[in-house]
């Protein structure tokens, strides 16, 4: 069965391979983009968010599936070269494919409202691959051993991911506040605070793949641990409330602070209210994900916890109202 599913993710791979190639090909001779399904793909695969950190998707996609095609005709027809850290490694890389095309379908239906049939197909192929690798039963075997093994190295991951992401959220408000100085986001200080958060989703990814590590290494005590508990619930409000500021506020901001700042647009008040909102939300919720890594075990209830998370929601978002009022009163 499992040589069966292997032959299926090569298959699917060298697929998404031949998706990307197309679309790489046809940028760099600069020609026309068929889109089957009379779909839009140039506004698409042309729009600002057809690059990852400053790279074309088509790239990483090359890779991404390259290395999948690669790894999955090794364990095939070379089994013996099918060590545990190196089944481990592709499996970390499909959950990062994933959940990469879940973000870049979001942005299709609620950033562009328009859609990439290519895209889609190589979302829907490494959506595929990966629930098909949940159902190898020596992957499943091996992760879990993998996670006990490796539990040193993959806390030290998630430490560092958590640190960074504190460290990036704490300077896109520093940045955010420092630009408003003139009541204006320009389209340059826009991009750089477009790829600093770009960062900060890289490192959400790390830290949702590196908890569902730590979930393998003891499922029942991870799922009884009011601690654990405690950070993958801040960690789905971190996510959400990040999905809902990228897909629907961000990219307006430019246009609203590119005009006068006394608008009196309904809509426009809430736009402008929305990064004293959602900033200091994100900032608290990294915070504390990272105080609860930082320090040991100190009893509390989940109960509690919530309770210590919300207030410091609660008094963020009374200090991010008190600076954009002050913003206000400025301009």
């Amino acid at each position: 069965m499992d040589n069966l599913i292997y032959l299926l993710i090569i298959i699917l791979g060298l697929t998404g391979f031949g998706i990307a190639l197309n679309i790489r090909w046809k940028k760099s001779e600069q020609k026309p983009m068929v889109c089957p399904l009379n779909m839009k793909c140039e506004q698409v695969l042309f729009s600002k968010y057809a690059k990852f950190l400053g790279i074309p998707l088509e790239l990483l996609g090359l890779f991404y599936y390259g290395i999948i095609s690669l790894s999955y005709f090794i364990f095939l027809f070379y089994p013996s070269l099918k060590n545990p850290l190196f089944v481990f490694s592709i499996f970390i890389i499909s959950a990062f494919g994933f959940l990469f095309s879940v973000y870049l379908v979001s942005l299709q239906a609620f950033k562009l409202k328009e859609w990439c049939s290519w895209c889609l197909m190589s979302a829907g192929i490494s959506t595929t691959s990966f629930l098909l690798a949940l159902h190898i039963q020596s992957i499943s075997a091996t992760l879990a051993s993998l996670a006990s093994t490796y539990q040193a190295e993959i806390i030290f991951i998630y430490s560092l991911a958590t640190s960074v992401g504190l460290g990036l959220a704490l300077t896109l408000e520093v940045l955010f506040l420092r630009f408003l100085k003139d009541f204006r986001i320009s389209n340059e200080e826009s991009g750089v605070l477009h790829i600093l958060r770009q960062m900060t989703w890289l490192g959400l990814g790390i830290m949702i793949v590196s908890n569902y590590a730590l979930y393998l290494m003891d499922p029942s005590i991870m799922s009884t641990s009011p601690r654990f508990f405690i950070k993958i619930a801040i960690l789905v409000i971190l996510t959400l409330t990040s999905l809902i500021y990228d897909l629907f506020i961000s990219s307006k901001l430019v246009d609203i602070y590119s005009d006068e700042i006394n608008r009196q647009h309904v809509a426009d008040k809430y736009l402008r209210n929305a990064p004293f909102l959602f900033g200091p939300v994100a900032l608290i919720s990294w915070f504390a994900i990272f105080i609860l890594e930082m320090t040991q075990d100190v009893g509390l209830s989940i109960f509690q916890l919530s309770f210590l998370y919300f207030m410091g929601l609660l008094t963020a978002i009374i200090v991010g109202g008190v600076l954009n009022i002050k913003i206000l009163k400025r301009a």
